[in-house]
């Protein structure tokens, strides 16, 4: 089961980054990038220019930022003195390698001019590294294998080793003692420089693609290559197992990676035990931990945009207040330079000793004569909370109280039970009583409501009434529209079979309705005084006299009483017609008036 605290570590983006980055785009197996605490140098266009910030202030790198210039020859690799931050060391494709000095506080003006030459290459020189432990020793790496170490304050040569081919890779291991190159042979050669000898050879390749390699311990490395079926493979190996025996197997632990063809880096914390593979040209990064002995997978990053050139920052750069294990520089397609910091997840991030053991200074251990000497030594390690270091966010202090709560006994937390209970019943009683009165409100606004339209209801009824009887007095029909024979005859024709007797309606025939009396003409004008009482009655009321009475099916909604329709029917029949003209011509005498209007 695996233990270990940093299985877990996630990656982000920061959001501050250096853009306008015009990087190099020739095509070479070493870095395009370097990196430490102070300074950030990046291979500057195709005319062997290096731009140099401070890796600390992200920024905008204008087209008249202060460079390094001097030589035609592309760059094809960077490196950062680990003991001196200032000294930068740079391999060119004109097989000069150059180191220059970085004045304190970063170019303010081109810099032309180098603090050490070394030209004893006779081919292209794509790697250049120096020596963990000894101050002042370079190791550098040329097409056709050929490994040179030197010093860098004289610049001799100390002693000049053969791959058995161009290398691909090309690292010191922890304590300095031995060299390692990976080659375009598929193998890696392990060599003893002080010792002038080859101690490891060994197929670690099965495919064409550039295999690399880092270190994990002084006995121990991890590569990056291909099976037979071309898969890409990660191997751990310790040359314990082989020395002189090259036949014999040294893989200790393996795990595959993906089936892709591109060119993977693994980049190695050996104090948390983690191994990032890392593929140029794709934009995810694979995290493994190998504190058990064999590789566990841990969480994947993607950034998003593929990357071309990526450098790893030393552990002493760290942001220990934010639980940071690791940080990466990687130069993308956008022509961007931006971090990729992996912490460990907490809700209460701060400093955590356990999480940070002593990490590499950056002070030698050794001079180059005591190296030369045949002296060994490991890294100097401190504390990394005594480094400075600027990268350092500000420490936030959360001063949490505690709170002292007393055992209460049984008879206190009865009482206060009851105490609420008291307190309940209060507010329940207050409650009904609110809701009664809310009660009577909303019944005597009710009670109003139905008052208020039972007395609009009756007023339109008065209304009506009054309309009623006024109407026989102000309208009054002219007789010239409607003569009086036609319509009697009408009536008398479309007049239905009396069903129920004529005194029930006589008696429901209201009062006002029928005319007075004494004002009734003589029999003779009776006819007209008939047709103006029908006309006159409204025709509200007799429709729903005769709705309750009648269907409506057999008698029609005009019709006349049947008293009057008894009386009118016979005398219309012995009326004859001369005896109607003469009736007409006395009513015109009688009512001069009316014809007038």
């Amino acid at each position: 089961m695996n233990t270990s605290k940093f299985k877990n570590a996630l990656g982000e983006i920061k959001k501050e980054h250096f853009t306008n980055c015009n990087a190099t785009t020739v095509s070479t197996e070493g870095r395009y990038l370097a990196v430490n605490g102070n300074f950030l140098a990046l291979s500057w266009s195709n005319q062997g220019e290096i731009v140099v910030v401070d890796s600390s202030s992200f920024c905008s790198v204008k087209p008249d930022q202060p460079r390094i210039k001097g030589r035609r020859a592309n760059v094809l690799d960077l490196e950062f003195s680990p003991h001196s931050s200032d000294l930068l060391a740079a391999a060119f494709d004109d097989c000069i390698v150059s180191l220059y000095k970085i004045p304190e506080g970063g170019l303010t003006e081109h810099l032309t001019q180098e603090v050490q030459i070394y030209q004893k290459h006779m081919k292209k020189v794509p790697f250049v590294t120096f020596n963990p432990v000894a101050s002042n020793v370079v190791c550098t790496g040329a097409f056709l294998g050929d490994l040179h170490v030197w010093n860098a304050l004289t610049g001799d040569s100390y002693v000049e080793l053969k791959a058995d081919e161009t290398p691909t890779c090309v690292q010191w291991s922890p304590n300095g003692t031995l060299i390692g190159a990976t080659t375009k042979k598929k193998t890696i050669n392990i060599f003893d420089p002080r010792a002038n000898k080859l101690i490891m050879n060994h197929i670690i390749n099965e495919q064409f693609q550039a295999s690399k390699f880092a270190w994990l311990d002084n006995e121990q490395f991890v590569t990056l290559g291909w099976t037979k079926t071309k898969a890409k493979m990660m191997r751990l190996w310790d040359i314990r197992k082989i020395k002189d025996d090259l036949s014999a197997e040294s893989e200790v632990t393996s795990i595959k990676i993906d089936l892709s063809s591109t060119v993977t880096t693994p980049f190695v914390d050996r104090e948390s035990k983690l191994v990032y593979a890392i593929a140029k040209g794709e934009a995810m990064v694979r995290t493994f931990d190998y504190s058990t002995g064999h590789f566990v997978k841990g969480i994947d990053f993607s950034s998003g945009e593929p990357s071309i050139s990526t450098v790893m920052f030393d552990r002493k750069c760290l942001d220990y207040n934010r639980l940071e294990v690791d940080r990466f520089a990687r130069y993308v397609n956008s022509h961007k330079v931006f971090y990729v910091s992996y912490t460990i997840p907490r809700r209460n991030p701060g400093y955590d000793p356990t999480l940070y053991p002593p990490v590499e200074c950056g002070e030698a251990a050794l001079t180059y004569e005591q190296w030369v000497g045949g002296e060994t030594a490991e890294p100097i390690k401190k504390e990394i909370n005594t480094i400075e270091n600027k990268f350092v966010s500000k420490v936030e202090n959360f001063v949490k109280k505690e709170v002292k709560v007393e055992a209460k006994s049984p008879d206190s937390k009865i009482k206060e039970l009851e105490g609420k209970i008291a307190e309940m019943s209060v507010k329940i009683n207050q409650l009904t009583e609110e809701n009664a009165k809310l009660r009577k409100q909303i019944e005597a606004k009710k009670a109003q409501k139905q008052q208020q339209t039972q007395v609009q209801e009756e007023q339109p009824q008065e209304q009506t009434n009054q309309i009623v009887q006024e109407e026989p007095q102000q309208e009054q029909p002219p007789q010239e529209e409607q003569p009086p024979e036609e319509q009697p005859q009408e009536q008398v024709q479309e007049q239905p079979p009396v069903e129920q007797p004529p005194e029930e309606q006589a008696q429901e025939q209201p009062p006002e309705e029928q005319p007075p009396q004494e004002e009734q003409p003589p029999q003779e004008e009776q006819p007209i005084e008939i047709q103006m009482q029908v006309e006159e009655q409204p025709p509200e009321e007799q429709p729903q006299e005769q709705a309750q009475e009648q269907p409506p099916e057999e008698q029609p909604p005009e019709e006349q009483p049947p008293e009057e329709q008894a009386q009118e029917q016979p005398q219309e029949e012995q009326q004859p017609p001369e005896e109607q003209l003469q009736q007409n011509e006395v009513q015109e005498e009688n009512n001069p008036e009316e014809n007038q209007e």
